[in-house]
C-alpha cells in the first residue's frame, strides 16, 4: 500500500507515520543526504566565525558603567556614555550580520540541496516508486537554479521581516512584527523546496504556491519544527555529556555532534514536509476538478479571484505564533541553562 493509494487527505498522525516509515526504510540513503547539506552548512557557518570581525564587550567599559548604577547613580562622564553607546552598537550590527549570513545559509544550502533532492526522494516514496539518491541528486542538477534562487528570495525576504522587526522594537511593536517574521518562516520555507522541485513555473510563483499551502497549515508546521528543536536537544544532551568528559571546550568536537544531530533530525523534516505538500497538493487538485464540473453547470462562471498574500484572517494565527513563541524560546532558554549547569557540574 502506498500513501496514493489512500485516496483520502491525511491526518498529521499519519503523515508522522508514514514519515518514520519511510525514513527508516531507507535510512542510508537519507543519512548520505544529510550529509551532503549539513557539512556544507558547518563549513560556511565556521568561516563566518572564523573569518569575519565577531562582537567584543569592553569589560572595563562595563563595569564603569554598571558601577554607578549598583550605587543608584547614572554615569557622570558624557564621554564614556558615548564611548558605551558606540560600542554597544557595533556589536550589535556585527551580530546582525552574522545572524544574517548564517540564516541566509541555512535557508539556502538545506533548502536547495537537503530540500530538494529529499521532495524528490520523498515524493517517490509517496507515490510507491523506488526512493534512489541519484536520481534526487539528478533531479536536484536540473532545478538547482530555481531551488537556489526561490531559496535566495525567501532568505531576503526573512530578513527585511527580521531587521523590520527589530526597528520595530523601539516603537513596542517587536513581538507583533517578531510573529510575522516566525509566521511567514513557517508558512514559507518548509513547503518551497518541494514546489521549488517538483513543479514547473517561475521561482515567484511556486513561492507563492507553496506559501498558500503553507499558510493554511502553519499550526501543524509550528508543532512540526517545534518538535524537531526537541529533538536535537534531546538528542544532543548525551553527546554533550560525552563531549564534556572527552574533550572540553573543545570547537571541533562540538561541530562533530552538530553534524551528527543534523544528520539524524533532518531526514525527518525534509520527508515530512514534502508529504504535507503532496497531501495540499491533492487537496488543490481534487478541489480543481470539482470545480471544473461545476463549471459545465454554470454559464458565464467568471475565474476566481487571486488570494492576496496576507489577509486580516492570519492575524489571529500571527498573534498566536507570536505569543507562544516568546513562552517557548523562555522555555528552551531554561533547559538549554539547567543543561549547561549540568554539564558545567
Amino acid at each position: 500500500m502506498t500513501l496514493m493509494s489512500l485516496f483520502r487527505p491525511l491526518t498529521p498522525r499519519e503523515l508522522l507515520q508514514w514519515t518514520l516509515r519511510i525514513y527508516a526504510s531507507h535510512a542510508t540513503r537519507w543519512l548520505l543526504l544529510g550529509l551532503l547539506a549539513v557539512v556544507p552548512l558547518v563549513v560556511v557557518n565556521y568561516a563566518v566565525v572564523a573569518l569575519l570581525p565577531q562582537p567584543s564587550f569592553d569589560a572595563e567599559l562595563l563595569d564603569q558603567f554598571l558601577a554607578p548604577l549598583e550605587r543608584g547613580q547614572m554615569m557622570a562622564n558624557p564621554a564614556l556614555q558615548q564611548e558605551l553607546m558606540d560600542s554597544m552598537l557595533q556589536n550589535s550590527l556585527l551580530m546582525l550580520q552574522q545572524v544574517a549570513i548564517q540564516l541566509l545559509a541555512q535557508v539556502i544550502i538545506l533548502g536547495t540541496v537537503a530540500g530538494g533532492a529529499g521532495a524528490v526522494m520523498a515524493s517517490a516514496a509517496y507515490r510507491g516508486e523506488p526512493v534512489d539518491l541519484g536520481a534526487g541528486l539528478q533531479k536536484l542538477g536540473q532545478r538547482f537554479g530555481a531551488l537556489f534562487s526561490g531559496h535566495a528570495i525567501a532568505g531576503g525576504i526573512l530578513l527585511l521581516l527580521l531587521v523590520g522587526s527589530i526597528l520595530g522594537s523601539v516603537v513596542c511593536i517587536g513581538v507583533l512584527g517578531m510573529g510575522l517574521t516566525i509566521f511567514v518562516y513557517l508558512g514559507l520555507i518548509p513547503l518551497a523546496a518541494p514546489a521549488l522541485a517538483l513543479e514547473e513555473g517561475t521561482a515567484g510563483q511556486l513561492l507563492r504556491r507553496a506559501w498558500s499551502f503553507g499558510k493554511r497549515r502553519v499550526w501543524i508546521i509550528f508543532g512540526v519544527t517545534v518538535g524537531l528543536y526537541a529533538l536535537r536537544i534531546l538528542l544532543a544532551f548525551p553527546l554533550d555529556l560525552v563531549q564534556a568528559v572527552i574533550a572540553p571546550g573543545s570547537l571541533l568536537v562540538a561541530q562533530v555532534v552538530t553534524v551528527i544531530v543534523e544528520l539524524l533530525v533532518l531526514p525527518i523534516g525534509v520527508i515530512f514536509f514534502t508529504l504535507l505538500y503532496e497531501d495540499a497538493r491533492g487537496r488543490q487538485e481534487a478541489a480543481e476538478l470539482e470545480a471544473l464540473e461545476l463549471a459545465d453547470e454554470l454559464e458565464g462562471r467568471q475565474p476566481a479571484p487571486r488570494q492576496p498574500l496576507l489577509t486580516m484572517a492570519d492575524m489571529p494565527n500571527i498573534v498566536g505564533i507570536s505569543m507562544l513563541s516568546l513562552g517557548l524560546l523562555f522555555g528552551f532558554y531554561i533547559v538549554v541553562m539547567l543543561q549547561g549547569l549540568m554539564l558545567g557540574g
